[in-house]
């Protein structure tokens, strides 16, 4: 079974501004990916993990500054050029391993203020299954 937790926060060494309600959550990983074989041939979409936000505000939020690290501190940086709508989605696909660690991971979503946002798992998650969260 697999566990997930969820919990906010600042990062460490930061003073905390002024209260800030949530405006983006993680609301959906793919952490691990298929591997494209002869025998499984899969959309090239399914073969990288990916992240989705969703601003949970009424107004826009510019996603500048705003990045998902694991619990390594292997970071990058949301890629949005415009203000993501109050409602609305953002899909980013993640060409590299960083959500998918053998017994679990901890992903940060991290604003420009250090506020930070955790989604947990212990266990290792399934091939080609992706996790969504209604925050």
């Amino acid at each position: 079974k697999l566990f997930f937790l969820f919990s906010k926060g600042f990062a460490a060494e930061s003073e905390p501004p002024a209260a800030i309600e949530p405006s983006i959550i993680i609301s959906e990983i793919y952490p691990n990916p298929f591997v494209k074989t002869e025998e499984n041939p899969k959309p090239d979409e399914l073969l990288f993990e990916f992240v989705e936000v969703k601003n949970v505000s009424s107004e826009p939020v510019d996603l500048k500054n705003w990045k998902i690290c694991d619990k390594a501190d292997h970071c990058f940086a949301l890629e949005k050029p415009e203000p993501l709508a109050a409602g609305e989605y953002y899909f980013q696909q993640i060409k590299t391993s960083i959500l998918n660690n053998s017994g679990g991971e901890s992903i940060r979503l991290i604003n420009p203020f250090n506020q930070f946002e955790i989604v947990e798992y212990t266990e290792t998650t399934k091939v080609g299954q992706s996790y969504n969260f209604n925050g």
